[in-house]
């Protein structure tokens, strides 16, 4: 029986007319050496960004905070700013700080 296949998946935030869309990190397999880079790769960006992103739904104006986003100081200086983060599932906005 064949394994899965093995992959690092990186897709990088996209800049929208409405906001910067968030990007993905995530990896699928076992093979141990494959598993060896791509932990190196996640721990460089767990060191370089802050955990938890406020998500909120701008129609109900739901809200919480999901521990597994992360942001570097430039995307919070853009957030900040004023530029909107887009979150990947439907129409919900992402804040660093706790929306009003």
């Amino acid at each position: 029986m064949k394994g899965p296949d093995q992959a690092l998946e990186l897709r990088l935030p996209e800049m929208r007319r409405e906001g910067l869309s968030e990007g993905c990190l995530g990896t699928i397999g076992e093979d141990e050496t494959h598993l060896k880079t791509w932990r190196s790769i996640i721990r460089y960006f767990r060191e370089h960004t802050t955990s938890g992103v406020w998500v909120m739904n701008p129609s109900s104006k739901a809200r919480g905070v999901y521990k597994d986003h992360r942001y570097s100081t430039g995307i919070a200086e853009l957030n900040g700013s004023g530029l909107q983060l887009l979150s990947c599932a439907g129409g919900n906005l992402m804040l660093i700080d706790e929306p009003e």
